[in-house]
């Protein structure tokens, strides 16, 4: 019987897209050089171990990775020509993968050199025996090569384990490379405001994110000025799933946010002047370039929600936010009690972040309790319908409307910082483009995962359906004058 022949264990695809992305990616090349080494690379096409030697080159001297960075190594090291010049380092951009992908091509290339060194160690064993042609003591060669093929086997990263130096090595790379590119301290996606962004550093990869309130506090039009200021601020795709309200509604919501006309005037145009139409005109062709991708299905089944959202990053690699108003509306099929379809719903929500690595960010109401807390601000306990949402998030953000409980309630507490920021507007202390129906919002941070907890205070515009920044200064005086702190200023 003719013996069987083996090629050499390689997957050169997989070594070229982990190189082409590490070229582009900051993050992947900090990944690919904690977990790769140039023996990783089969050696079929030396080209590749070439271009990882003058990755990690660069890298080493803390010098930014890009291609025109390897050309330039490769000409020092005279050897450009040899490691395909520059048509071959374009051939390797033209298979980068989506960042959030690369693992998964670091893993096969990693799996084919330790296949590699198992089928080489197996060889030796044949090897050695046909030189010996009998052993004296069979147990210890049995025994010395069963603990070499585990010490090889142990080198796959089976179930995903992966060692606390190949770990501590992809931080610090993924740290160095945030430190260079990062701005104001965002590390994330953009929530568009300077308060949040400092408790935050914008919206992370994989977390899940809930923004809970009470019926008509602003929850939705806080959620459409976060999905606008991620696609405007991040230059990234953005997934707006909406169970309520069709996404015509939604987008008159942003003409009226951008645009500065007031939701009334969008209803009824004909009366409308010169120019507020300009201006309408003008935020539509502004709005039309943003690359916000609306799902309007009426109480989407969650298994659609998910296929969807997977859909939309394989077709766009830039997808940077998902947003989804609201949690629950949302259902399944195989679950009865309500409080575990709740519960099975938040785990998915916090599964998709994590394998899309992209920030969730779901709404969620807030229980009739909250209406009884002292001044009706909300906690954590009046997360509606399970206590498993709270569990799985990594922030939960929490909504107030002194106004709102006012209106419900009678006159509240006039002493707390927001009545006293509340009160310079309606005074008109606070510079603001629509006084009358301007109102102060608070957002309580009220779990953070990573970071640390705090208040932050917005005006929310109900004729525009838009949230913006106090003015600071106003801010800085009322808290001097009633010795309250507010959130960190940036100077």
């Amino acid at each position: 019987m003719a013996q069987k022949s083996y090629s050499v264990p390689a997957n050169l695809f997989a070594e070229q897209a982990v190189l082409g992305t590490m070229m582009v990616d900051p993050d992947a090349c900090a990944m690919g050089l904690a977990s790769l080494r140039e023996e990783t690379f089969s050696g079929l096409d030396m080209r590749n171990i070439l271009i990882f030697r003058a990755i990690a080159s660069i890298a080493g001297r803390r010098e930014p990775v890009d291609v025109q960075a390897v050309v330039n190594e490769l000409l020092n090291a005279h050897c450009l020509e040899e490691a395909g010049g520059n048509s071959y380092l374009l051939d390797l951009i033209e298979t980068v993968v989506s960042p959030d992908n690369v693992d998964h091509y670091i893993k096969i290339v990693s799996d084919q050199a330790v296949l590699r060194d198992f089928l080489a160690k197996m060889d030796e064993a044949k090897d050695e025996y046909k030189k010996e042609g009998e052993f004296k003591d069979i147990g210890e060669y049995l025994s010395r090569y069963s603990q070499q093929f585990m010490e090889i086997a142990s080198k796959r990263s089976v179930g995903e384990f992966r060692t606390a130096e190949v770990v501590a090595k992809t931080v610090q790379k993924i740290l160095e490379a945030q430190s260079k590119r990062s701005q104001n301290g965002i590390t994330g996606i953009d929530t568009g405001y300077t308060y949040l962004n400092q408790y935050t550093h914008g919206w992370q990869k994989g977390n899940l994110i809930i923004i809970a309130a009470r019926p008509s506090v602003g929850k939705t039009a806080f959620a459409i000025n976060l999905a606008v200021n991620a696609a405007k601020r991040s230059n990234k795709s953005v997934a707006f799933f909406s169970a309520e309200m069709s996404a015509e509604e939604i987008m008159k919501r942003i003409v009226s946010m951008e645009a500065h006309v007031s939701g009334d005037d969008l209803i009824n145009p004909i009366y409308l002047d010169a120019r507020k139409k300009a201006q309408i005109n003008e935020a539509i062709n502004d709005i039309s370039t943003l690359q916000i991708y609306f799902d309007d299905t009426p109480n989407i089944p969650l298994g659609e929600l998910l296929a969807k959202a997977r859909k939309l990053k394989a077709a766009h690699d830039d997808l940077g936010l998902i947003v989804i108003d609201y949690l629950n509306l949302l259902s399944t099929e195989h679950l009865e009690n309500r409080a575990l379809e709740v519960q099975y719903i938040s785990q998915s929500l916090k599964e998709l972040a994590r394998s899309l690595k992209i920030p969730v960010i779901a709404l969620c109401q807030l229980n009739r309790a909250a209406d009884n807390n002292p001044n009706g601000v909300p906690n954590l306990s009046n997360i509606r319908e399970s206590g498993s949402i709270e569990a799985d998030a990594d922030l939960v953000l929490l909504m107030y409307r002194q106004d709102y409980y006012n209106n419900k309630k009678g006159k509240q507490d006039a002493s707390s910082f927001a009545s006293k920021l509340q009160e310079s507007v309606d005074q008109g202390k606070q510079e603001t483009s629509d006084k009358a129906s301007m109102s102060v919002t608070e957002v309580n941070i009220a779990k953070n995962r990573n970071g640390r907890m705090g208040t932050c205070y917005f005006l929310f515009s109900k004729a525009y359906s838009r949230f913006d920044t106090p003015d600071k200064e106003m801010m800085r005086s009322i808290a001097e004058v009633n010795k309250q702190p507010i959130p960190e200023l940036d100077e």
